[in-house]
């Protein structure tokens, strides 16, 4: 997408100049509309032609159930999709059930219809054709999505062992981000806007995976080295938790820009760790005004960021109570509701629209899952672990969830299952969900309280060998067993709403 030499001029940092920017985004709630055409397409007998988009909010971070629209008898398609700011970019597929024909991102605008043609030759080679929404070529539409998809599986580099947390982050930042963007983007063509658009993506996507997480990379890899036999030294070790000095590099990047609102489902989870990291002190905002909480933030990280106002601070205090929702599963308080009403009416209204329609619908959510049980982990040998758990559901459908806090198709999943658990509790199913310890206990305790049913936390010994003993590839995994106790099916990867239906009732009856 980059040639090497406009990298190495402008090496991983947002402070470089980039002409032909994206036009700034705000928060603005609104809807886009997408219409488009097929020609030529050869479908396979009996397949649905779909047109598929999912967005993100740069609030909270959701991801939102995919909107999908089937293309019709005349090849036409048309989408209206509602979106958090004036301007975003979405990612998109033409697709089956079975079939991905094209996979990109796509700039939208509430102002701008965006056009959309898919033309396939006789070999059925597809040619895209684009017009309105961002002005995105169809060039640019693909290969960021191809390049982003580079940066996330690609696996150069590691932590430095032995590293401080000084030589770690130049580490990093120096050599492991700069490979990783070259390998990334070597080879590609693409416009200036779409240049600047995946720089601002590496960094903040980067930052929030490496830098803010030294201290557990340290300790994890030097587990590793003593139990490969490299590390002599083989004594319990603590790494240090990095101080505020560790952070200065955030001061090289453009943080109050608008266009990281851009970022597709990265920047509040970069937001979010700055609320939570240690050296930062930042406290919980409980019912304190939302200024005079920023101006106990601003005296920690000021100095770090290089500023004192704008967009950054108000998305710290947007994320501090959205984070509460989402993690905690605690309700805004009648003080919390009336301090972002107060504090956002002269700065931006639909910020406040956002927090509360997310506070309603966990209200919701709390109502529908009522059935919570935090259960004790059978004390049992190994080898009967998972038959221990399994028993005392003797006489019931289980469907058995192993999932993860930090796993997002996992939390999808449990959203989209919400419409239909309360249907199959009737019918004798019982959903057990296990979690481990790779899944932070407070974060976990808040979770669970938007998911229902019984729920067990296993140690590292117990996840391990359940793990090989089920030759489990990855969360989330499901395995249904029938009223017997039998296990009829595991399944890798949320297969939808409909199959998990299905294999549910057929053992229910």
């Amino acid at each position: 997408i980059v040639l090497y030499l406009l990298f190495y001029l402008m090496p991983f940092c947002l402070k470089a100049q980039v002409l032909n920017n994206l036009p700034d985004p705000e928060i603005k709630i609104g809807m886009a509309k997408i219409s488009g055409s097929v020609s030529n397409l050869k479908l396979p007998k009996g397949e649905k032609l779909q047109f598929v988009v999912a967005t993100s909010s740069p609030i909270s971070g959701d991801e939102e159930e995919p909107y999908a629209t089937n293309v019709d008898s005349y090849h036409n398609f048309v989408l209206t999709i509602p979106l958090t700011c004036d301007k975003q970019i979405v990612s998109c597929a033409l697709c089956t059930d079975s079939i991905n024909y094209w996979i990109g991102f796509i700039g939208l605008d509430q102002k701008n219809e965006l056009h959309i043609n898919f033309s396939f030759d006789a070999k059925q080679q597809i040619t895209v054709d684009a017009k309105g929404g961002l002005n995105l070529t169809a060039k640019d539409s693909h290969n960021m999505y191809e390049a982003i998809d580079k940066f996330l599986t690609c696996r150069h580099g590691g932590f430095f062992y032995g590293k401080n947390h000084t030589e770690f982050k130049n580490y990093e930042l120096g050599t492991v981000l700069k490979d990783r963007i070259q390998y990334s983007i070597d080879s590609l063509n693409l416009s200036e806007k779409a240049k600047r658009y995946l720089f601002d993506t590496f960094n903040i996507k980067f930052i929030s995976g490496r830098l803010f997480y030294y201290k557990e990379n340290a300790e994890e890899v030097h587990e590793q080295e003593t139990k490969s036999g490299n590390n002599k030294n083989a004594k319990a070790y603590k790494a240090e938790e990095p101080d505020k000095f560790y952070y200065s590099f955030l001061r090289q990047y453009h943080l109050n820009s608008p266009q990281l609102l851009y970022i597709y489902g990265y920047y509040s989870d970069f937001i979010r760790h700055i609320l939570s990291a240690e050296a930062f002190q930042i406290p919980n905002i409980e019912n304190t005004p939302i200024e005079k909480w920023l101006e106990v933030v601003r005296n920690h990280i000021k100095d770090v960021v290089g500023f004192d106002s704008g967009l950054f601070y108000d998305m710290l205090a947007a994320n501090t109570y959205t984070r509460q929702i989402d993690d905690n599963r605690k309700p805004l308080t009648k003080e919390q509701v009336e301090n972002i009403e107060d504090y956002y009416k002269t700065r931006n209204s639909d910020i406040t629209r956002l927090i509360l329609n997310k506070n309603e619908k966990l209200l919701k959510l709390l109502q529908q899952n009522t059935d919570l049980k935090i259960k004790s982990v059978p004390a049992v040998p190994l080898k009967n672990l998972l038959s221990a758990i399994v028993s005392r559901y003797r006489g019931k459908v289980v469907l058995m969830d192993f999932w993860a806090t930090w796993c997002g198709p996992c939390m999808r999943a449990h959203q989209e299952m919400s419409s239909i658990k309360e249907e199959l509790k009737k019918k004798g199913v019982v959903f057990v969900y296990i979690a481990n310890y790779s899944s932070p206990k407070q974060l976990w305790e808040g979770k669970i309280r938007g998911i229902g049913g019984e729920h067990y936390y296993l140690n590292k010994k117990e996840m391990h060998y359940i793990w090989n003993q089920l030759k489990m590839e990855g969360n989330p995994t499901y395995l249904i067993y029938d009223k017997k106790g039998r296990l009829k099916k595991q399944i890798l990867g949320y297969p939808g709403t409909d199959t998990i239906k299905d294999e549910l009732l057929k053992l229910s009856y």
